[in-house]
């Protein structure tokens, strides 16, 4: 078998998934120990979600201390179903994928602009024009962010084989 024919590089592709793949073993949620790792400020709109008494508010933070948040007369402790979400969104995101975008674009659909020097000045020049883009979407977009309990940050590649009687194939899952 060639080893660069399809039916090796399947044959092979299965076998990565395989040798990497670990079991996932549910684990109980973690109790969180207290509130001092926030990062809010009296006043911040959040949204506060306990699944275990089946209530959702949404307002303004009015107190904040290790043990305990008040958001408009409701009163929450470090709870294992508690999740705090704050209003707003980081705007470094949105500068960051603009000027991958805008870079790529930059030196392939605008490469005509840089026929007399490096591919370079079209890669920043389209990266800071779609960066700046960008940062104004992210800035003027409303999201939430999740402050507790803290979120994963943990980058996580898989690699799983898709397999049909008309497709083989693998599906790559790119978490960050």
């Amino acid at each position: 078998m060639h080893p660069f024919s399809p039916a090796f590089m399947i044959g092979f592709l299965m076998l990565a998934c395989i040798a990497s793949a670990q079991p996932h073993v549910p684990q109980a949620p973690a109790t969180p120990a207290d509130f001092s790792g926030l990062r809010l400020r009296i006043g911040d709109i959040v949204y506060v979600r306990d699944t275990q008494q089946n209530v959702e508010v949404r307002g303004p933070l009015r107190s904040l201390s290790p043990h305990e948040v008040l958001i408009d007369g409701y009163r929450f402790a470090p709870t294992a179903g508690l999740e705090i979400e704050r209003e707003g969104d980081a705007i470094w995101n949105g500068a960051a994928i603009g000027f991958l975008l805008g870079g790529v674009a930059g030196v392939t659909v605008g490469a005509e602009g840089c026929l007399d020097r490096a591919k370079i000045y079209c890669f920043v020049g389209g990266g800071l024009t779609y960066g700046a883009i960008g940062a104004f979407i992210d800035w003027r977009h409303k999201g939430r962010t999740r402050v507790f309990p803290a979120p994963d940050r943990r980058a996580t590649l898989r690699v799983t084989p898709d397999v049909r009687a008309h497709r083989k194939g693998a599906v790559l899952a790119v978490r960050f």
